[in-house]
C-alpha cells in the first residue's frame, strides 16, 4: 500500500465549485450531492465553514479529542519526521509535539508516521511505524518531566513529556522492512485496567513464506512503567503483516482482548495473564480450499485483517483481504460471526455477504440499529441488513481508487465517508442512505472524523481541520 507523489497529485483534483448541485468525477466515480461545504482556501465561504486548520501535521489516522485538546499522529510536514502532536481545540495552536524517526524509505512513499493515540487518564499511548510503543503525558512538559524516561530532546514550552517507550524491534527482534513498512497502517494500542496491549507489527518479507514465529505479535505492558506483563507469539504464520488494532470486549460474560491477526484468525485472550481462551477463523474453509485447487501460492491462500472487526454485543462484523497489490482471488466475503459461540468452541457464521462485484474490504464496518455499512475495495458503499447480511442499497464507486485506510463512521444521525479526492461525504441513515452533501477539503481523507461540541475534527494528508457543522447536520442525538 504505497502511494507515489504522481498518484497523490492526481487525487487532489477535488470537486469543482459551482452553484446548486455538484458532481464529482474521479477514478470512474460519479456522485451527485445537493450541497458542498467548501473548506479549502481563504475566501469567505471557507472561513464560514472552517474554525481553524493546522498544516503542522499530515495524517492517515483518526484524531482523538480529550478535554479541549486534539491529539493527532502522523508526519510533521516541515521536516519529514513521525510525530504525535497536541493541538488546542479552540484555535489549533500547537501545545506540544513528540518527534520520532521515520523509516529510510524512498521519497515517493507516503509514510504513515504515528498511530491514532489511545487516551487513558493523563496519558496517551501510541505506536510508531518503526515498531515503538510510546507513553506520553497529555500536558507535555508544562507540569514537569514525569516517568522513568528523562532524555526528551525537545525541552521547550512545546516539548513532549515521554513517560516511557519500548522498541519492539530492539526488545523482541520483530521483522519490519524500511522501504515496505513505511506506508503501512500502524495499529493503536488498547488499555484494559493497568495494562496497555499492543500489536507489535511482526511480519515477514513480502512475497515469501519465511516467517519467524518466535517474536511476539501481541504485547501487554504496565501502563505506568512500561514493564512487560505478558506476550503472545500467536499466530505461527502470517500472510504478510499485522497492523489491525486489538479490541476490548465482553464475550459470554467474560472480559477479553481480541487480537485480529495476520493469519485472518481472531484470537481472544484473558487480558491480565494473557491466556489464550479461544480463537475463530475469518477465512472461510471452502474459500481456502478453492484457492488451493486453483494453485494459489502460500501468500494467497488466506486473507488477513487490515483493520479490526467491528464488535457489537457478541457479534463481530468484518472481512479480510490478501497482501497489497494485484489479487487474482477477488472474492473475500464479509462475515458476521457469533463470538459467544466461538467462546464455546463453535464457529457460527450468522451471515456471509458475497456478490459478483464485491471484492472484499480493508475498512471497518459501521453498524447502527438494523443496518451495517461497508465500503468495499472498489469504492462501493453498501448498506446491509444487520441481521441477515442482505444488501439493501448502495452508492456506486466513491472516489477512493482502491480503498485502504478510510472507513465509514456513524456520528449522530449521519454516515460520514472520506475519499481520496479530499471530499468528506455525508449520508443519511437507512437502506436508501441519501447523500446530504460533502465537505470539500484538501488532501486524502484517510482517518474518520470526530465530533465534539458542534465541531467536526478531520485529518487529511495535508492538514488537520476543525469544521463548523452546518445546520442541516446538527441533530438531537448526543455525540458518541
Amino acid at each position: 500500500m504505497k502511494y507515489t507523489s504522481v498518484l497523490i497529485g492526481l487525487l487532489f483534483v477535488g470537486l469543482g465549485r459551482s452553484g446548486g448541485w455538484t458532481e464529482s468525477r474521479l477514478c470512474g466515480a460519479e456522485i451527485v450531492v445537493p450541497v458542498t461545504w467548501w473548506c479549502a482556501g481563504d475566501d469567505e465561504e471557507a472561513k464560514r465553514n472552517v474554525r481553524w486548520r493546522s498544516e503542522k501535521i499530515r495524517s492517515f489516522f483518526t484524531p482523538v479529542v480529550d478535554r479541549g485538546r486534539v491529539f493527532v499522529g502522523g508526519v510533521v510536514r516541515d521536516r519529514e519526521q513521525a510525530a504525535m502532536v497536541s493541538l488546542a481545540g479552540e484555535d489549533g495552536r500547537l501545545l506540544w509535539e513528540a518527534d520520532h524517526l521515520l523509516f529510510a524509505a524512498p521519497a515517493l512513499y507516503a509514510q504513515s508516521g504515528c498511530s491514532k493515540p489511545t487516551v487513558d487518564g493523563d496519558r496517551a499511548f501510541y505506536q510508531t511505524q518503526r515498531g515503538e510503543l510510546i507513553a506520553v503525558d497529555l500536558d507535555g512538559l508544562a507540569d514537569g518531566n514525569d516517568g522513568p524516561n528523562r532524555d526528551e530532546e525537545a525541552v521547550g514550552p512545546t516539548g513532549a513529556d515521554i513517560v516511557w517507550k519500548m522498541d519492539f524491534g530492539e526488545r523482541f527482534k520483530i521483522f519490519m522492512e524500511d522501504d515496505v513498512t513505511a506506508g503501512d497502517p500502524v495499529a493503536s494500542p488498547v488499555v484494559i485496567d493497568d495494562l496497555v496491549i499492543a500489536v507489535t507489527g511482526h511480519g515477514k518479507p513480502r512475497g515469501t513464506a519465511d516467517y519467524d514465529p518466535k517474536p511476539p505479535s501481541l504485547v501487554a505492558v504496565d501502563k505506568r512503567t512500561g514493564q512487560v506483563a505478558w506476550t503472545s507469539n500467536a499466530p505461527t504464520h502470517v500472510t504478510y503483516r499485522q497492523w489491525a488494532s486489538p479490541v476490548a470486549a465482553t464475550v459470554a460474560g467474560r472480559r477479553v482482548v481480541l487480537f485480529p491477526a495476520g493469519d485472518g484468525v481472531l484470537y481472544a485472550f484473558e487480558p491480565r495473564q494473557g491466556t489464550l481462551l479461544w480463537k475463530v477463523d475469518f477465512n472461510e474453509p471452502s474459500d481456502v480450499a478453492e484457492r488451493r485447487r486453483s494453485d494459489a501460492d502460500e501468500n494467497s491462500l488466506r486473507g488477513f485483517f487490515w483493520t479490526a472487526p467491528t464488535v457489537i454485543g457478541e457479534t463481530a462484523y468484518g472481512g479480510l483481504r490478501c497482501e497489497p497489490g494485484p489479487d487474482r482471488f477477488k472474492q473475500w466475503p464479509l462475515l458476521a460471526i457469533d463470538l459467544k459461540e466461538a467462546a464455546a468452541g463453535r464457529r457460527v457464521v450468522r451471515w456471509k455477504f458475497t456478490a459478483d462485484d464485491y471484492y472484499g474490504t480493508m475498512c471497518a464496518v459501521a453498524v447502527d440499529g438494523e443496518m451495517a455499512y461497508v465500503l468495499d475495495s472498489t469504492g462501493w458503499l453498501r448498506a446491509l441488513d444487520r441481521q441477515t447480511g442482505r444488501e439493501l442499497g448502495r452508492v456506486d464507486e466513491l472516489p477512493i481508487c482502491g480503498a485502504d485506510l478510510t472507513s465509514p463512521i456513524i456520528i449522530g444521525r449521519h454516515l460520514y465517508v472520506g475519499t481520496d479526492d479530499g471530499s468528506l461525504f455525508v449520508f443519511g441513515l437507512g437502506s436508501d442512505f441519501p447523500c446530504l452533501g460533502c465537505f470539500g477539503l484538501e488532501g486524502r481523507v484517510c482517518g474518520t472524523p470526530v465530533r465534539d461540541e458542534g465541531t467536526l475534527y478531520v485529518t487529511t494528508t495535508r492538514a488537520v481541520w476543525a469544521l463548523r457543522l452546518p445546520p442541516e447536520l446538527k441533530d438531537d442525538k448526543p455525540d458518541k
